[in-house]
């Protein structure tokens, strides 16, 4: 069994927004990843991180989201891990289900 961290970049939120308790003018950089865990039963992929239109998702988030918050995108997993040569088709996305549709 393998475990490989994905980068995919950072959000820049206030902690208010991010836990309980947080602090709205404590400025944090939250890591946007993905983890694939290569398995011999087969591999899994937690979350997606940033995806290749990140650009296109933050536009459409409301108004004071995009007001508290900013982000730097970095290489999509899904380019990480065609760049390695890894074959798609042995990954299996386990994310929640509102990440239906996120790219792989």
């Amino acid at each position: 069994m393998a475990l490989f961290h994905l980068p995919t970049g950072i959000t820049r939120r206030s902690a208010g927004f991010a836990y309980r308790g947080g602090s709205f003018s404590d400025r944090r950089e939250f890591t946007m990843s993905a983890v694939l865990v290569q398995h011999p039963r087969g591999d899994l992929l937690i979350d997606t991180g940033f995806g290749r239109d990140i650009d296109a998702h933050f536009r459409a988030m409301p108004l004071f989201f995009r007001a508290t918050t900013s982000y730097a995108a970095e290489r999509p997993a899904a380019d990480q891990l065609e760049a390695a040569g890894y074959r798609r088709e042995r990954t299996t996305p386990a994310a929640s289900p509102a990440c239906r549709g996120c790219e792989l």
